[in-house]
Protein backbone atom coordinates (compact mmCIF):
# COMPACT_ATOMS: atom_id res chain seq x y z
CA UNK A 1 0.00 0.00 0.00
CA UNK A 2 3.16 2.44 -1.02
CA UNK A 3 0.75 4.71 -2.67
CA UNK A 4 -2.41 4.83 -0.66
CA UNK A 5 -2.18 8.57 -0.48
CA UNK A 6 -1.83 9.37 -4.19
CA UNK A 7 -4.69 6.85 -4.62
CA UNK A 8 -6.90 8.79 -1.64
CA UNK A 9 -6.54 12.19 -3.20
CA UNK A 10 -6.01 11.68 -6.92
CA UNK A 11 -10.00 10.56 -7.02
CA UNK A 12 -12.72 12.12 -9.50
CA UNK A 13 -13.80 13.33 -7.04
CA UNK A 14 -11.18 15.23 -5.53
CA UNK A 15 -9.57 16.49 -8.70
CA UNK A 16 -12.92 17.64 -9.71
CA UNK A 17 -12.92 19.74 -6.41
CA UNK A 18 -9.48 20.84 -6.97
CA UNK A 19 -10.49 22.13 -10.41
CA UNK A 20 -13.10 24.37 -8.68
CA UNK A 21 -10.70 25.80 -6.66
CA UNK A 22 -7.58 26.80 -8.58
CA UNK A 23 -9.31 26.98 -12.33
CA UNK A 24 -10.69 30.62 -11.90
CA UNK A 25 -11.84 32.85 -14.52
CA UNK A 26 -9.06 35.47 -13.92
CA UNK A 27 -6.49 32.72 -13.90
CA UNK A 28 -2.86 33.29 -15.78
CA UNK A 29 -2.29 30.86 -18.65
CA UNK A 30 0.57 28.65 -18.77
CA UNK A 31 2.46 28.46 -21.92
CA UNK A 32 -0.06 26.34 -23.96
CA UNK A 33 -2.05 29.20 -23.75
CA UNK A 34 -5.33 27.31 -22.10
CA UNK A 35 -7.69 29.81 -20.93
CA UNK A 36 -10.17 29.27 -18.30
CA UNK A 37 -13.38 29.10 -21.29
CA UNK A 38 -11.02 25.99 -22.92
CA UNK A 39 -10.08 24.08 -19.99
CA UNK A 40 -13.83 24.10 -18.97
CA UNK A 41 -15.01 22.38 -21.98
CA UNK A 42 -12.34 19.73 -21.87
CA UNK A 43 -12.06 19.38 -18.09
CA UNK A 44 -13.34 15.61 -18.11
CA UNK A 45 -10.93 14.81 -20.32
CA UNK A 46 -8.08 16.73 -18.91
CA UNK A 47 -8.68 15.65 -15.25
CA UNK A 48 -9.06 11.74 -16.47
CA UNK A 49 -5.19 12.68 -18.00
CA UNK A 50 -4.39 13.63 -14.70
CA UNK A 51 -5.39 10.92 -12.57
CA UNK A 52 -4.55 8.03 -15.15
CA UNK A 53 -0.89 9.73 -15.90
CA UNK A 54 -0.55 10.95 -12.48
CA UNK A 55 -1.18 7.09 -10.89
CA UNK A 56 0.71 5.51 -13.37
CA UNK A 57 4.10 7.73 -12.99
CA UNK A 58 3.26 9.26 -16.63
CA UNK A 59 2.41 12.34 -15.54
CA UNK A 60 4.73 15.25 -17.61
CA UNK A 61 4.54 18.98 -16.64
CA UNK A 62 4.70 21.58 -19.48
CA UNK A 63 7.77 24.08 -18.96
CA UNK A 64 6.42 27.02 -16.37
CA UNK A 65 5.35 30.53 -17.77
CA UNK A 66 7.95 33.21 -16.00
CA UNK A 67 6.47 35.93 -14.06
CA UNK A 68 8.73 38.52 -12.54
CA UNK A 69 7.16 40.98 -9.65
CA UNK A 70 9.32 43.97 -9.02
CA UNK A 71 10.35 44.39 -5.27
CA UNK A 72 11.99 47.79 -5.49
CA UNK A 73 14.54 49.76 -7.89
CA UNK A 74 17.58 48.04 -6.08
CA UNK A 75 16.58 44.73 -5.72
CA UNK A 76 16.29 41.88 -8.06
CA UNK A 77 12.75 40.90 -9.35
CA UNK A 78 11.10 37.66 -7.49
CA UNK A 79 10.60 35.53 -10.39
CA UNK A 80 7.23 33.25 -10.16
CA UNK A 81 6.54 30.16 -12.32
CA UNK A 82 3.23 30.06 -13.81
CA UNK A 83 2.11 26.37 -14.53
CA UNK A 84 -0.73 25.46 -17.18
CA UNK A 85 -4.22 25.30 -15.63
CA UNK A 86 -4.12 21.51 -16.32
CA UNK A 87 -0.73 21.58 -13.67
CA UNK A 88 -2.00 23.99 -11.13
CA UNK A 89 -4.66 21.42 -11.09
CA UNK A 90 -2.02 17.98 -10.53
CA UNK A 91 0.23 20.56 -8.37
CA UNK A 92 -3.17 20.74 -5.65
CA UNK A 93 -3.41 16.95 -6.01
CA UNK A 94 0.25 16.95 -5.22
CA UNK A 95 -0.20 19.42 -2.19
CA UNK A 96 -3.06 17.70 -0.85
CA UNK A 97 -1.15 14.63 -0.50
CA UNK A 98 2.23 15.92 0.67
CA UNK A 99 -0.21 16.85 3.30
CA UNK A 100 -1.08 13.52 4.22
CA UNK A 101 2.45 12.61 4.55
CA UNK A 102 3.20 15.81 6.51
CA UNK A 103 0.18 16.60 8.39
CA UNK A 104 2.72 18.94 10.59
CA UNK A 105 3.83 21.09 7.11
CA UNK A 106 0.91 21.99 6.12
CA UNK A 107 -0.06 25.32 7.25
CA UNK A 108 2.34 28.52 9.25
CA UNK A 109 1.45 31.17 10.65
CA UNK A 110 0.50 34.16 9.14
CA UNK A 111 3.10 37.05 10.08
CA UNK A 112 0.41 38.69 12.10
CA UNK A 113 0.26 35.52 14.12
CA UNK A 114 4.00 35.78 14.13
CA UNK A 115 4.17 39.43 15.62
CA UNK A 116 1.37 38.51 18.17
CA UNK A 117 3.82 35.70 19.53
CA UNK A 118 6.93 38.50 19.37
CA UNK A 119 4.93 40.71 21.11
CA UNK A 120 4.08 38.37 24.52
CA UNK A 121 7.79 37.20 24.41
CA UNK A 122 9.39 41.08 24.08
CA UNK A 123 6.85 42.32 27.16
CA UNK A 124 7.72 39.00 29.24
CA UNK A 125 11.41 40.85 29.56
CA UNK A 126 12.86 36.96 29.81
CA UNK A 127 14.95 38.10 26.79
CA UNK A 128 17.56 41.05 26.32
CA UNK A 129 19.20 40.66 22.70
CA UNK A 130 17.74 40.07 19.31
CA UNK A 131 19.16 38.52 16.48
CA UNK A 132 17.68 39.15 13.44
CA UNK A 133 18.48 37.05 10.04
CA UNK A 134 17.57 37.10 6.26
CA UNK A 135 18.37 34.00 4.16
CA UNK A 136 19.31 35.29 0.46
CA UNK A 137 17.75 33.41 -2.68
CA UNK A 138 16.03 31.31 -0.41
CA UNK A 139 13.84 29.35 -2.75
CA UNK A 140 16.59 29.04 -5.65
CA UNK A 141 18.68 27.47 -3.02
CA UNK A 142 17.27 25.04 -1.97
CA UNK A 143 19.18 21.77 -3.19
CA UNK A 144 17.00 19.06 -4.81
CA UNK A 145 19.09 16.36 -3.07
CA UNK A 146 19.08 17.10 0.48
CA UNK A 147 14.73 17.74 0.16
CA UNK A 148 14.30 14.70 -1.45
CA UNK A 149 16.31 12.46 1.05
CA UNK A 150 14.39 14.28 3.46
CA UNK A 151 10.38 13.39 1.71
CA UNK A 152 11.81 9.82 1.01
CA UNK A 153 12.75 9.31 5.20
CA UNK A 154 8.52 9.04 4.82
CA UNK A 155 7.48 8.53 1.58
CA UNK A 156 7.83 5.68 0.02
CA UNK A 157 6.04 5.35 -2.95
CA UNK A 158 8.29 6.08 -5.71
CA UNK A 159 5.65 7.58 -8.32
CA UNK A 160 4.86 10.56 -5.69
CA UNK A 161 8.26 11.14 -5.32
CA UNK A 162 9.11 11.13 -9.08
CA UNK A 163 6.32 13.30 -9.64
CA UNK A 164 7.60 15.54 -7.18
CA UNK A 165 10.82 15.88 -8.29
CA UNK A 166 9.89 16.42 -11.90
CA UNK A 167 7.48 19.54 -10.79
CA UNK A 168 10.69 21.05 -9.14
CA UNK A 169 13.04 20.28 -12.20
CA UNK A 170 10.54 21.51 -15.00
CA UNK A 171 12.14 24.67 -16.74
CA UNK A 172 11.06 27.44 -16.66
CA UNK A 173 10.56 28.73 -20.75
CA UNK A 174 12.45 29.52 -22.42
CA UNK A 175 14.86 27.46 -20.88
CA UNK A 176 15.21 23.93 -21.50
CA UNK A 177 17.34 22.26 -19.28
CA UNK A 178 15.85 21.06 -16.13
CA UNK A 179 16.23 22.91 -12.99
CA UNK A 180 19.52 21.32 -10.64
CA UNK A 181 18.44 23.14 -7.65
CA UNK A 182 15.93 25.44 -5.91
CA UNK A 183 11.82 25.03 -5.67
CA UNK A 184 10.10 26.92 -8.39
CA UNK A 185 8.20 30.14 -6.36
CA UNK A 186 4.40 30.03 -7.14
CA UNK A 187 3.87 26.57 -7.44
CA UNK A 188 0.92 25.18 -4.97
CA UNK A 189 3.39 22.85 -2.96
CA UNK A 190 6.21 25.21 -3.16
CA UNK A 191 5.52 26.67 0.33
CA UNK A 192 5.45 22.78 2.02
CA UNK A 193 8.42 22.21 0.39
CA UNK A 194 10.17 24.91 1.90
CA UNK A 195 8.56 23.90 5.24
CA UNK A 196 9.82 20.49 5.32
CA UNK A 197 13.10 21.68 4.04
CA UNK A 198 13.52 23.61 7.55
CA UNK A 199 11.85 21.72 9.48
CA UNK A 200 15.53 20.39 11.24
CA UNK A 201 16.03 24.06 11.71
CA UNK A 202 12.57 24.70 13.19
CA UNK A 203 12.72 22.02 15.33
CA UNK A 204 16.34 22.62 17.00
CA UNK A 205 15.50 26.51 18.20
CA UNK A 206 12.13 25.41 18.90
CA UNK A 207 13.20 22.62 21.60
CA UNK A 208 16.25 25.39 23.08
CA UNK A 209 15.03 27.03 26.11
CA UNK A 210 17.02 29.58 26.08
CA UNK A 211 16.10 31.22 23.06
CA UNK A 212 12.79 32.39 20.86
CA UNK A 213 13.45 31.84 17.41
CA UNK A 214 10.68 32.41 14.79
CA UNK A 215 10.81 31.91 10.99
CA UNK A 216 8.27 33.11 8.64
CA UNK A 217 9.99 32.00 4.90
CA UNK A 218 13.59 33.43 4.69
CA UNK A 219 12.72 35.88 7.52
CA UNK A 220 14.38 35.11 11.03
CA UNK A 221 14.06 36.77 14.48
CA UNK A 222 15.70 35.39 17.51
CA UNK A 223 15.26 36.39 21.02
CA UNK A 224 18.24 35.25 23.47
CA UNK A 225 20.05 36.25 26.57
CA UNK A 226 23.07 38.82 25.49
CA UNK A 227 25.04 36.59 27.58
CA UNK A 228 24.76 33.78 25.14
CA UNK A 229 24.26 35.79 21.89
CA UNK A 230 27.76 34.43 20.42
CA UNK A 231 26.79 30.78 20.95
CA UNK A 232 23.01 31.41 19.99
CA UNK A 233 24.96 32.74 16.41
CA UNK A 234 26.79 30.43 16.14
CA UNK A 235 24.45 27.73 16.29
CA UNK A 236 22.20 29.49 13.69
CA UNK A 237 25.35 30.08 11.09
CA UNK A 238 25.82 26.27 11.51
CA UNK A 239 22.18 25.03 10.71
CA UNK A 240 21.35 27.54 7.78
CA UNK A 241 25.05 27.25 5.99
CA UNK A 242 26.21 23.80 7.01
CA UNK A 243 23.37 21.79 7.77
CA UNK A 244 20.88 23.29 5.47
CA UNK A 245 23.29 24.67 2.41
CA UNK A 246 21.50 28.08 2.49
CA UNK A 247 23.39 31.69 2.52
CA UNK A 248 22.99 35.06 4.93
CA UNK A 249 21.88 38.16 3.00
CA UNK A 250 24.79 40.09 5.16
CA UNK A 251 23.00 43.64 4.31
CA UNK A 252 19.40 42.33 6.19
CA UNK A 253 21.88 41.58 9.55
CA UNK A 254 20.69 42.91 12.40
CA UNK A 255 21.78 42.37 16.29
CA UNK A 256 21.64 44.64 19.39
CA UNK A 257 20.11 44.79 23.61
CA UNK A 258 16.55 45.34 23.91
CA UNK A 259 17.47 45.87 27.55
CA UNK A 260 20.62 47.18 29.08
CA UNK A 261 21.99 45.26 31.58
CA UNK A 262 23.74 47.55 33.79
CA UNK A 263 20.54 49.68 34.33
CA UNK A 264 17.64 46.93 33.39
CA UNK A 265 16.04 49.49 31.31
CA UNK A 266 14.94 48.92 27.45
CA UNK A 267 17.37 50.77 25.38
CA UNK A 268 15.99 53.12 22.20
CA UNK A 269 16.41 50.07 19.75
CA UNK A 270 14.00 49.89 17.11
CA UNK A 271 14.44 47.30 14.12
CA UNK A 272 11.42 46.00 11.05
CA UNK A 273 10.05 42.81 10.85
CA UNK A 274 7.61 41.14 8.53
CA UNK A 275 6.32 44.47 7.29
CA UNK A 276 6.08 45.64 11.58
CA UNK A 277 8.52 48.75 13.02
CA UNK A 278 8.99 47.50 16.58
CA UNK A 279 10.40 50.19 18.62
CA UNK A 280 11.09 50.79 22.54
CA UNK A 281 9.90 53.72 24.09
CA UNK A 282 10.26 55.30 27.68
CA UNK A 283 9.14 53.66 30.09
CA UNK A 284 9.99 50.09 28.65
CA UNK A 285 6.70 49.68 26.40
CA UNK A 286 7.30 48.20 23.20
CA UNK A 287 5.39 50.02 20.24
CA UNK A 288 4.51 48.11 17.02
CA UNK A 289 3.45 50.46 14.19
CA UNK A 290 3.98 50.22 10.27
CA UNK A 291 7.53 50.02 8.96
CA UNK A 292 8.12 53.28 7.47
CA UNK A 293 8.51 52.42 3.76
CA UNK A 294 5.54 50.38 3.96
CA UNK A 295 3.44 53.68 5.38
CA UNK A 296 4.40 55.49 2.04
CA UNK A 297 3.73 52.69 -0.30
CA UNK A 298 -0.60 52.98 1.04
CA UNK A 299 -0.14 56.32 1.21
CA UNK A 300 0.61 56.31 -1.98
CA UNK A 301 -1.62 54.11 -3.47
CA UNK A 302 -4.62 55.82 -1.86
CA UNK A 303 -3.40 59.35 -3.56
CA UNK A 304 -2.93 57.79 -6.33
CA UNK A 305 -7.01 56.50 -6.48
CA UNK A 306 -8.23 59.81 -5.36
CA UNK A 307 -6.14 61.44 -8.00
CA UNK A 308 -8.42 59.65 -10.48
CA UNK A 309 -11.47 60.90 -9.28
CA UNK A 310 -11.19 64.06 -10.34
CA UNK A 311 -10.36 63.09 -14.27
CA UNK A 312 -13.44 63.46 -16.25
CA UNK A 313 -15.50 60.21 -17.35
CA UNK A 314 -14.09 58.31 -14.87
CA UNK A 315 -16.18 55.56 -13.12
CA UNK A 316 -16.09 57.25 -9.55
CA UNK A 317 -18.01 54.24 -8.09
CA UNK A 318 -15.63 51.79 -8.97
CA UNK A 319 -13.01 53.61 -7.70
CA UNK A 320 -14.25 54.48 -4.49
CA UNK A 321 -14.99 50.78 -4.43
CA UNK A 322 -11.40 50.07 -4.67
CA UNK A 323 -10.78 52.75 -2.25
CA UNK A 324 -13.10 51.34 0.39
CA UNK A 325 -11.43 47.53 -0.35
CA UNK A 326 -8.00 48.87 0.41
CA UNK A 327 -8.89 50.43 3.72
CA UNK A 328 -11.40 47.69 5.11
CA UNK A 329 -10.26 44.39 3.28
CA UNK A 330 -12.64 41.87 2.66
CA UNK A 331 -13.45 38.33 4.23
CA UNK A 332 -14.26 35.36 1.78
CA UNK A 333 -13.05 31.80 0.80
CA UNK A 334 -9.07 31.64 0.01
CA UNK A 335 -7.98 32.90 -3.34
CA UNK A 336 -4.86 29.85 -3.24
CA UNK A 337 -7.13 27.31 -3.27
CA UNK A 338 -9.20 26.19 -0.63
CA UNK A 339 -13.23 26.78 -0.99
CA UNK A 340 -13.33 25.10 2.30
CA UNK A 341 -11.71 27.77 4.20
CA UNK A 342 -11.98 31.73 4.58
CA UNK A 343 -9.00 34.22 5.16
CA UNK A 344 -9.20 37.56 6.01
CA UNK A 345 -7.63 39.41 3.51
CA UNK A 346 -6.19 43.22 3.47
CA UNK A 347 -3.61 46.00 5.12
CA UNK A 348 -5.83 46.10 8.46
CA UNK A 349 -5.79 42.16 9.30
CA UNK A 350 -1.98 42.25 8.28
CA UNK A 351 -1.39 45.09 10.82
CA UNK A 352 -3.87 43.85 13.30
CA UNK A 353 -1.49 43.57 15.66
CA UNK A 354 -0.29 47.52 15.56
CA UNK A 355 -0.66 49.06 18.73
CA UNK A 356 0.45 52.33 17.52
CA UNK A 357 -3.77 53.20 16.91
CA UNK A 358 -2.67 57.23 15.59
CA UNK A 359 -1.48 55.53 12.08
CA UNK A 360 -5.41 55.14 11.33
CA UNK A 361 -6.42 58.50 12.16
CA UNK A 362 -3.46 59.79 9.96
CA UNK A 363 -4.85 58.06 6.87
CA UNK A 364 -8.02 58.96 7.70
CA UNK A 365 -7.03 62.81 7.24
CA UNK A 366 -5.17 61.98 4.13
CA UNK A 367 -7.84 60.75 2.46
CA UNK A 368 -10.36 63.35 4.13
CA UNK A 369 -7.59 66.11 3.05
CA UNK A 370 -6.53 64.90 -0.85
CA UNK A 371 -10.64 64.27 -1.33
CA UNK A 372 -10.91 67.89 -0.55
CA UNK A 373 -8.03 68.88 -2.15
CA UNK A 374 -8.65 67.36 -5.40
CA UNK A 375 -12.57 67.86 -5.44
CA UNK A 376 -15.42 70.64 -5.47
CA UNK A 377 -16.83 71.10 -1.67
CA UNK A 378 -20.14 69.73 -2.92
CA UNK A 379 -18.73 66.52 -4.88
CA UNK A 380 -15.78 65.75 -1.91
CA UNK A 381 -18.86 65.84 0.40
CA UNK A 382 -20.81 63.54 -1.51
CA UNK A 383 -17.38 61.20 -1.83
CA UNK A 384 -16.54 61.46 1.27
CA UNK A 385 -19.41 59.95 2.61
CA UNK A 386 -19.38 57.11 0.81
CA UNK A 387 -15.40 56.23 1.97
CA UNK A 388 -14.95 54.10 4.37
CA UNK A 389 -12.27 54.84 7.52
CA UNK A 390 -9.11 52.82 8.68
CA UNK A 391 -9.79 53.77 12.40
CA UNK A 392 -13.47 52.46 12.66
CA UNK A 393 -12.50 49.31 10.75
CA UNK A 394 -9.78 48.29 12.49
CA UNK A 395 -11.97 48.71 15.75
CA UNK A 396 -14.36 46.27 13.76
CA UNK A 397 -11.79 43.78 13.36
CA UNK A 398 -10.28 44.12 17.22
CA UNK A 399 -13.62 44.43 19.17
CA UNK A 400 -16.75 43.48 16.63
CA UNK A 401 -14.91 41.12 14.57
CA UNK A 402 -17.98 37.98 14.17
CA UNK A 403 -20.91 40.52 14.23
CA UNK A 404 -18.99 42.68 11.36
CA UNK A 405 -20.56 43.89 8.63
CA UNK A 406 -18.10 46.68 7.94
CA UNK A 407 -16.05 44.68 5.80
CA UNK A 408 -16.48 43.53 2.44
CA UNK A 409 -17.75 39.79 2.17
CA UNK A 410 -18.25 38.96 -1.20
CA UNK A 411 -19.05 35.18 -0.05
CA UNK A 412 -22.47 36.48 1.73
CA UNK A 413 -23.91 38.17 -2.38
CA UNK A 414 -26.62 36.30 -3.89
CA UNK A 415 -26.79 35.74 -7.79
CA UNK A 416 -29.26 39.11 -7.63
CA UNK A 417 -26.74 41.00 -5.19
CA UNK A 418 -24.02 39.97 -8.12
CA UNK A 419 -25.98 41.28 -10.53
CA UNK A 420 -26.94 44.43 -8.97
CA UNK A 421 -23.46 44.97 -7.81
CA UNK A 422 -22.03 44.14 -11.56
CA UNK A 423 -24.63 47.14 -12.88
CA UNK A 424 -24.35 49.75 -9.98
CA UNK A 425 -20.47 49.91 -9.80
CA UNK A 426 -19.26 48.38 -12.79
CA UNK A 427 -21.85 49.20 -15.26
CA UNK A 428 -21.70 45.87 -16.58
CA UNK A 429 -24.80 45.70 -18.65
CA UNK A 430 -25.98 41.88 -17.25
CA UNK A 431 -29.53 41.95 -18.97
CA UNK A 432 -28.30 39.09 -21.35
CA UNK A 433 -25.96 37.32 -18.99
CA UNK A 434 -26.62 34.01 -17.65
CA UNK A 435 -26.34 33.23 -14.18
CA UNK A 436 -23.02 30.82 -14.24
CA UNK A 437 -21.86 34.46 -16.72
CA UNK A 438 -22.81 36.93 -13.76
CA UNK A 439 -20.89 34.81 -10.99
CA UNK A 440 -18.13 34.88 -13.41
CA UNK A 441 -17.96 38.15 -13.73
CA UNK A 442 -18.11 39.25 -10.18
CA UNK A 443 -15.66 37.07 -9.79
CA UNK A 444 -13.04 37.94 -12.19
CA UNK A 445 -13.91 41.71 -10.81
CA UNK A 446 -13.41 40.93 -7.19
CA UNK A 447 -11.01 38.60 -6.49
CA UNK A 448 -8.55 39.83 -9.04
CA UNK A 449 -8.64 43.04 -6.67
CA UNK A 450 -8.68 41.24 -4.07
CA UNK A 451 -5.52 38.79 -4.87
CA UNK A 452 -3.51 42.27 -6.64
CA UNK A 453 -3.91 43.71 -3.23
CA UNK A 454 -2.40 41.15 -1.21
CA UNK A 455 0.39 40.72 -4.21
CA UNK A 456 1.09 44.31 -3.23
CA UNK A 457 0.99 43.90 0.35
CA UNK A 458 3.21 40.86 1.20
CA UNK A 459 5.86 42.47 -0.97
CA UNK A 460 6.36 44.54 1.42
CA UNK A 461 7.66 42.35 4.18
CA UNK A 462 10.82 41.55 3.83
Amino acid sequence: MENQFMEKVFTDENLKKYSKDVVEAFSTTGIDNMNFDVFKTKETQVLEEIRTDALGGQYKFIRYKEKLILKGRNSIPRCISIPTLKDKVCLKATLETLKEYFPECKSTLLPQECIKEIKSKIDSKKYDYFIKLDISNFYGDIKHYKLMMMLRDRIKDEIFLDLIEQAIINPIYPDKSKSISGVPQGLAISNILAQIYMTEFDEKFKNNPDVFCIRYVDDILVLCSSANKSEVLEDLNFELKRNHLLSLNRKKFMSSLLINPSTEKSTETSFSFLGYKIQKINGGKTLFTIKDSNKVKIENRLILLINQLKMDNVNRKAIIFELNLIITGSINSKLSGDSDSVKRYGWLFFYSQITDESVFYKLDALVKKRIKESLSPDLAEDILKEIKKFSKAFFEIKYNLKEINYIFKPDEFSLEDKKQFLENIFNVNTDFLSGYQIDREFKNRIFGKIKKNEVSLLQGIS
